[in-house]
């Protein structure tokens, strides 16, 4: 008796590689074709089927050409036969047309199979239906086509506004104001002073209505220009001060700036940040009648704070959560004591996120109000920003 022994364990090992690898192949998402090199199809992967509805046996012996739509460019076939005929893969996408009369869009990626010497014997094309991305991609497209449209209408009329108003505004204030050098004299049975004040105030308020809401405007629809720079703050809170010591002097409570910053650099917008610390001192000089309005800047580790807080009317518990919002008033009658849209906080609000602070607020009823504003700081100079 003879017997012999083989080790089979590397063939076993390539039959079940093979085997993983053709089930890879069957169950793939992807389209996958394989031809001779004459381009005649010698596989198909059901996913083929699934696409073009050609079944395994109506295209063995065919060429790919069966799904040509006619809305192709020649070109494309031409440097796509040309690379792989280099040796190299071919990346780029056809519109195709199914067994149903059916367009369609894929992206293929098409390479060259060599023997063991190195030279090509068949091709493989492997497939993605990208009809559907396409279409995302083209109503992406439209929308946003149509956001820019609508964006720089936006653009224009906020600068149609900007000028229709603000330009006869500003001729009316300013022949009042020469009306009012012109004839000093009383009016009969009127009062100068009360007539060209009133229009003078009138004006000032309507500005005011107009630069809040342009400025909202701009910012809700991205047009807004952020135009950061670095600054000394003690140098604005001080300018700012001094601006608000001479508007008080006339007002029935006081007025104080406690200034502890001393060479603190920030890099921000200096505008937004003069708006927000102005805005915030308007709203305490004008819901205050009596005690005090109190600016505090000061160093808090890595952040520096602004502080304005007055003993005046207080907000509600129900009221500050809303405070922030646009267009809303604690008391939003027409009766109302108070002038105003209701967008000056929230602008602050804008102004300090586009700063990249914080605010926070603390009211009681008939006590006063208390704002924070916070930013980050840097120490030394920079050359650039």
């Amino acid at each position: 008796m003879i017997g012999t022994i083989q080790d089979i364990t590397e063939p076993k090992r390539a039959q079940a590689s093979i085997l993983k690898l053709s089930k890879a192949v069957e169950q793939s998402p992807a389209t996958i074709i394989i031809t001779d090199i004459n381009g005649t199809i010698e596989y198909v992967n059901p996913e083929f089927t699934v696409t073009t509805g050609y079944e395994y046996t109506e295209a063995i012996g065919k060429n790919p050409r069966i799904l040509k739509s006619g809305l192709t460019s020649p070109e494309v076939y031409k440097s796509l036969w040309k690379t792989i005929a280099g040796g190299n893969q071919w990346q780029g996408e056809f519109q195709n047309k199914k067994k149903n009369g059916e367009f369609y869009w894929e992206s293929a990626f098409i390479s060259p199979i060599r023997d063991e010497k190195g030279s090509i014997t068949h091709y493989v094309a492997v497939k993605e239906d990208i009809t559907e991305k396409k279409r995302v991609a083209e109503e992406l497209l439209i929308a946003k086509e149509h956001a820019e449209r609508s964006d720089k209408l936006k653009d224009e009329f906020i600068a149609t506004i900007s000028h229709e108003i603000r330009t006869p505004l500003n001729i009316i204030m300013g022949y009042s104001a020469i009306l009012d050098e012109m004839y000093p004299i009383e009016l009969e049975g009127l009062d100068r002073n009360e007539i060209f004040g009133s229009i003078d105030a009138a004006g000032k308020r309507l500005m005011r209505t107009i630069e809040q809401v342009l400025s909202l405007s701009r910012i809700r629809t991205g047009t807004f220009t952020y135009r950061p720079s670095e600054f000394l703050l003690d140098e604005v809170i001080d300018r700012v001060a001094e601006d608000y010591k001479s508007i008080m002097q006339h007002h029935p409570c006081s007025f104080e700036c406690i200034n502890n910053l001393s060479g603190v650099r920030v890099t921000m917008d200096k505008y937004l940040l003069e708006q927000s610390i102005g805005n915030l001192l308007d709203n305490a000089m004008k819901y205050t009648t009596r005690g005090y309005v109190r600016l505090t800047a000061r160093q808090l580790d890595a952040l520096v704070q602004i502080e304005i807080e007055d003993s005046g009317i207080g907000i509600s518990s129900e009221y500050i959560t809303r405070i922030f919002d646009p267009f809303t008033q604690e008391d939003s009658s027409y009766t109302r004591p108070y002038e105003g849209l209701g967008l000056g906080l929230s602008l602050v609000k804008n102004y300090v996120d586009l700063n990249g602070g914080t605010i926070e607020v603390e009211s009681e009823k008939s006590k006063g109000s208390r704002f924070v504003l916070a930013f980050p700081h840097h120490h030394g100079r920079t050359e650039s920003f």
